[in-house]
């Protein structure tokens, strides 16, 4: 049985997840902090068709009915103890909310070691979202707010990813039993060199994992791991994130939505995310 070697690197959808596997990479995986995107395998995505496909050998019907949420969530769990384990523990990027659906939860403080979570301003996110599914700024208001929304899996056999609402999805990773910290997108764009030293500080802290040579990589971790970087290298040779309406990396800015949402676009999405916005000083 697997015991506490998975840590999360969780968010919403376009909140600054891919910036953050980059960065991990480059401070653990790296001699130099130097990163390449080929780094990017050393923190591989949970939300993969593959990582089900062991249910064929044990309950061919429920196989079947993967792609119903009620059916996959019953295998969540043991979804993350088959992951096979290199080193000590495993970096999992996840966008499903860490809840429970019909008693079975996402995952457990007894496979979790703890997360990184990232969160960003919704009325950001909407712009940076709708363009990536390809759908009207409304439509995607309506999807952030829906507790029943999902997303796809990567994988042909149209898996779902339980992403629920924005303000359910930020919740619920602040309520497990794990050491998780939480960055703000905004912070990591106007204070990046703070939140690494940040980050560095947290597994030290609690892991009590001690890095080597970290003053010279924070200097290289921020020289190849800032937005220009990943955007010049997707233009080049794209990026297998990306989806077929837009590129994975756009604009990265905050504060976009200042120009680009309606009054009643903001209204709605500020009502209907009073409360968690306000605790993370978004209104």
């Amino acid at each position: 049985m697997v015991d506490k070697k998975i840590f999360w690197i969780s968010s919403y959808p376009k909140s600054g997840n891919t910036w953050m596997r980059a960065i991990i990479s480059s401070i653990f995986f790296t001699n130099d902090g130097k990163f390449i995107f080929d780094y990017f395998k050393y923190v591989q995505s949970f939300d993969l068709d593959k990582r089900f496909e062991f249910v064929k050998k044990i309950n061919r019907t429920d196989y079947n009915k993967l792609h119903k949420l009620e059916t996959l969530a019953k295998y969540w769990i043991e979804g993350q103890k088959n992951i096979v384990i290199d080193g000590d523990f495993q970096f999992l990027k996840t966008h499903h909310s860490c809840v429970k659906l019909n008693n079975y939860p996402f995952t457990s403080s007894t496979i979790t070691m703890g997360a990184i979570y990232l969160i960003r301003d919704p009325r950001d996110i909407v712009l940076s979202y709708s363009n990536h599914l390809g759908q009207s700024i409304d439509r995607t208001i309506e999807l952030m707010v829906n507790k029943e929304t999902t997303a796809p899996y990567v994988g042909e056999k149209k898996l779902k990813v339980y992403l629920s609402s924005w303000n359910v999805h930020v919740n619920s990773w602040q309520n497990i039993d794990i050491p998780v910290l939480l960055i703000r997108y905004e912070d990591l764009i106007t204070d990046t060199k703070n939140i690494i030293i940040e980050l560095v500080n947290f597994f030290e802290k609690n892991f009590k994992i001690k890095f080597k040579n970290i003053k010279n990589k924070l200097e290289n971790i921020l020289e190849t791991t800032h937005f220009d970087k990943f955007k010049n290298y997707e233009k080049k040779y794209g990026f297998a994130e990306a989806s077929r309406y837009t590129n994975f990396f756009r604009k990265g800015k905050i504060y976009q939505w200042r120009n680009k949402l309606t009054n009643k676009q903001i209204k709605t999405i500020e009502n209907a995310f009073e409360n968690t916005m306000k605790q993370f000083k978004y209104l």
